[in-house]
């Protein structure tokens, strides 16, 4: 499967840039701003976009979800790939599931065309600075996935960031082979029904691992993102893959850099 590429400042208004994308074995560009969408269409580059709240309420279940989706934000309806996807909170409770639900719902009404997906944040490790702001207080993967995961499932797909999934099972784990096992059992459990992959390694020792965003290399945190890439493409519905690198480069190079991991991302995956 071809896999998207992130956005970077810039990239959508550096023709250049963008054809390197078209003439590229890759599938486009993935952004959360609707204009950055419009104007890469019109270079001929496909899109895929991802949390187009970023700048009113971000996450489902918020105050106000539903009443910000103006004219604006309905041009989503117009992006290429077959996923629309949105964020879950980070802190849950009985109440806001039912909103998140609620929201869910409306945005398959209002997108009708489009799969949504939702995406399962971070868990970060205790004592680290992360933690500190983001930290929910979740004691135990059941606790952690029946809040966040198994009721909204109903009505939407998963967006897989396995950055995201890797820091998380860092709780509960104590090795990186301990962390992909985990998160299998994890997967397993809602039957792989992954739509979408977020594709990023994390970096650090297990016990403070960072959602860095990097891109693969010889650590055994690639070589784990790269096996649960394997496995979710075996056994999943998956529509959309985002290689969500984040380079500091300008907008060629990151083409360029993006380019070549998704290179590296084919050949480890075409057999899946």
């Amino acid at each position: 499967m071809k896999p998207y590429i992130s956005w970077c400042p810039g990239i959508d208004e550096d023709l250049e840039a963008l054809r390197l994308v078209t003439s590229s074995d890759v599938a486009g560009v993935e952004t959360s701003g609707i204009d950055a969408m419009l104007r890469m269409q019109e270079a001929g580059v496909r899109v895929s976009l991802h949390n187009i709240v970023r700048s009113g309420v971000p996450t489902l279940g918020s105050d106000g979800f539903q009443e910000q989706f103006s004219d604006e934000l309905l041009l989503a309806a117009r992006s290429d790939a077959q996923t629309l996807g949105f964020h879950l909170p980070r802190r849950y409770s009985p109440e806001r599931a039912a909103r998140v639900r609620s929201d869910i719902r409306f945005l398959t009404q209002l997108f009708p065309q489009k799969s949504i997906v939702v995406e399962l944040q971070c868990v970060f490790p205790t004592g680290t600075p992360d933690a500190e702001k983001w930290h929910p207080g979740v004691t135990s993967d059941d606790e952690l996935f029946d809040a966040h995961v198994h009721e909204v499932l109903v009505d939407a797909g998963l967006l897989c960031d396995v950055s995201h999934l890797l820091v998380t099972a860092s709780q509960f784990a104590s090795s990186i082979d301990g962390c992909v096992s985990w998160c299998v059992a994890v997967l397993d459990s809602i039957d792989w029904r992954v739509e979408q992959l977020h594709v990023v390694v994390p970096s650090g020792p297990v016990e403070y691992v960072r959602d860095s965003h990097s891109a693969f290399d010889d650590s055994e945190w690639s070589e784990a993102v790269l096996l649960l890439c394997q496995k979710v493409l075996a056994k999943s519905p998956v529509k959309t893959v985002t290689l969500e690198m984040y380079t500091g480069l300008p907008p060629r190079e990151h083409v360029e850099e993006l380019i070549k991991q998704a290179e590296i991302f084919r050949q480890r995956t075409q057999d899946f």
